[in-house]
């Protein structure tokens, strides 16, 4: 049985393309990808920002760390006069020296 239309048949691509309503389906699914990307850039634009918060912690944290260890070494150890005994309050000095030492080797300081 063959099937025969009034009208001359056209595809749903041709109906869509000529119909005077918008193609809802379309503009629907537009909507949806374009939220998805935005929600992939928010999602990135926050781990960017996560990642920049992060970096600039641990740098502030080395800088940090780099002044303490610095004015630790600053720090001077004092002698009584005439006498090669170290105070009792600069031992503690002294073996804060001691500690960031061993654990810089290559670190250089100068006794004077």
């Amino acid at each position: 049985m063959e099937r025969r239309c009034d009208t001359p048949c056209r595809s749903l691509r041709e109906s869509q393309l000529f119909s005077s309503q918008p193609p809802v389906a379309r503009t629907d699914s537009i909507a949806q990808a374009q939220a998805v990307r935005d929600s992939i850039d928010r999602e990135r634009v926050r781990i960017e920002a996560d990642e920049t918060r992060v970096r600039e912690d641990s740098i502030a944290a080395v800088r940090g760390e780099t002044t303490r260890v610095r004015d630790a070494l600053a720090e001077r150890v004092h002698y009584d006069y005439d006498r090669s005994n170290i105070r009792a309050g600069d031992a503690a000095i002294l073996d804060q020296k001691l500690a960031i030492l061993q654990r810089n080797p290559s670190l250089r300081i100068e006794i004077t």
